[in-house]
């Protein structure tokens, strides 16, 4: 039965490939596994996302479940606010990955660097998640 966490093997997976386009889909593979298991959690916890506190502020649902994690009301269990922050990191390397021609500090960090940077956010951000749940000590 497929789980979210099978897009983070698959992005390990596409990872060792040669081509571009693979570490690409890897990154963006990496984001949903923490996306969609992030977003999964959230709401069977909590039920519903919070809205934004500014009526006009139109935010995605990526950005409202980023935010989610961070609400004060988390602030007992600083892996929420982990789990938030690492999930907005990852994103700025998905839409590099998904939209952009060029990755950011392309002179310092290779595109494999970057890969392997988003698998470590990834399998942190679920490591975090997976500590939420089981109520292990902070």
């Amino acid at each position: 039965m497929f789980t979210w966490n099978d897009y983070l093997s698959l992005a390990e997976r596409l990872a060792t490939l040669p081509e571009e386009e693979y570490k690409r889909t890897a990154i963006s593979r990496a984001y949903y596994a923490a996306f969609c298991s992030a977003s999964a959690w959230y709401l069977k916890r909590w039920k519903k996302l919070p809205k934004p506190r500014n009526p006009k502020e139109h935010l995605g649902s990526h950005e409202i479940v980023w935010a989610a994690y961070q609400l004060p009301r988390h602030a007992k269990d600083r892996r929420y606010g982990k789990v938030g922050s690492l999930g907005d990191s990852l994103k700025q390397l998905r839409v590099y990955a998904d939209y952009k021609e060029s990755f950011p500090m392309v002179d310092l960090l290779t595109l494999d660097d970057q890969v392997q940077i988003a698998l470590r956010l990834a399998r942190l951000l679920v490591k975090n998640l997976n500590g939420i749940e089981s109520g292990r000590s902070r």
